[in-house]
């Protein structure tokens, strides 16, 4: 399953960018829950009034579950780490948060020290 992010007529990304967002797998329960609640509509109707500023801090509240500090930014800045420090490609992972370029990107990601410590030992 994937999430097609796109500008629509009343409704433009940050970006402006259109991508395609993969969903985990892990994840595909609660969307089809969500799904037969909806009964096939809108996945979050409450947010389309608002242009989504609704989902945006229900969402927030999920990412504190994560992390008490994470800001919706720093949110984007953890996924982007949990890419990078699990092996994800770099350009994988720049197509998913829509970074068009690599230094944009890397501004993103704090490599843990035991991702250090493995490329180090990789080279040993």
């Amino acid at each position: 399953l994937c999430i097609w992010v796109t500008d629509e007529e009343g409704r433009r990304t940050k970006t402006g960018l259109e991508r395609v967002v993969p969903v985990s797998d892990k994840l595909l329960p609660a969307l089809e829950r969500r799904l037969e609640s909806t009964r096939g509509g809108e996945l979050f109707p409450f947010a389309v009034d608002d242009s989504g500023a609704s989902f945006g801090r229900l969402w927030l509240k999920k990412v504190k579950n994560i992390d008490a500090t994470l800001t919706m930014h720093g949110f984007r800045a953890y996924a982007t780490s949990q890419m990078e420090n699990a092996g994800v490609n770099p350009g994988v992972a720049r197509l998913i948060l829509g970074h068009e370029q690599a230094d944009v990107h890397e501004g993103y990601f704090h490599k843990q020290i035991g991702t250090l410590k493995e490329a180090v030992d990789k080279i040993h």
